[in-house]
């Protein structure tokens, strides 16, 4: 077992475990629920991750395809569940709606898409414009809450991992894979603090503009 699946394995547990919570303590509060289960997603995303690095001899080819094929699509997921959490927030009646459709309808492209390219490049694509998406959200309908300062900062560094992630970095005996896990870690713990924070009443306008 290499750094690279101890390091996956260690985002997947800690990822899970702050899913969980968030799960457990959503109560009527739906994008709290949508955050937990894309936690879970990615965590699931991390295990299949890890093991794809870590034990290739133990599987055929076209099991190992798929595994990581599953990685992708996990961590997709967990695109799916932020961005609809994100629009049940901001959106109401029908521009809810269609953010959700839009939403669905990219992830089933990025799904596609990654069934034949199984570039971590389309990953970190992906989770950028989710990010994106996020982000503009949260600046722009939803900057009075509490929890936003702490989601922002959770893409920040999600951005940083990203950054390092591409470029190659080496540290000592960690990889630019080990760091970008670790570095996700301190992402994830951000964006659980701020998920747990969000309230139950979407915002139907912009929180900033008089009422």
């Amino acid at each position: 077992m290499n750094l690279t699946t101890l390091t996956d394995y260690a985002l997947a547990i800690v990822t899970v475990a702050l899913g969980v919570v968030l799960i457990r303590r959503a109560g009527d509060r739906p994008a709290v629920h949508l955050w937990g289960w894309a936690f879970v997603a990615l965590a699931l995303g991390g295990v299949l991750g890890g093991t794809w690095h870590g034990f290739p001899e133990s599987f055929g080819a076209g099991t190992l395809a798929w595994i990581w094929r599953l990685n992708q699509w996990a961590i997709g997921l967990f695109g799916l569940c932020v961005i609809a959490a994100t629009a049940d927030l901001a959106f109401a009646g029908r521009a809810r709606r269609t953010a959700l459709v839009l939403a669905a309808l990219a992830f089933l492209v990025y799904a596609a898409w990654t069934w034949d390219h199984p570039l971590f490049r389309t990953v970190l694509i992906w989770n950028l414009a989710v990010m994106v998406f996020v982000l503009s959200v949260h600046l722009t309908r939803l900057r009075r809450l509490p929890a936003t300062p702490l989601i922002l900062a959770g893409i920040a560094t999600s951005a940083v991992a990203a950054g390092v992630q591409a470029s190659g970095l080496a540290l000592w005996a960690l990889d630019h894979n080990d760091l970008f896990h670790l570095i996700q870690l301190a992402a994830m713990i951000l964006l659980f603090a701020g998920a747990r924070q969000l309230p139950a009443a979407p915002s139907t306008s912009p929180p900033d503009l008089p009422k």
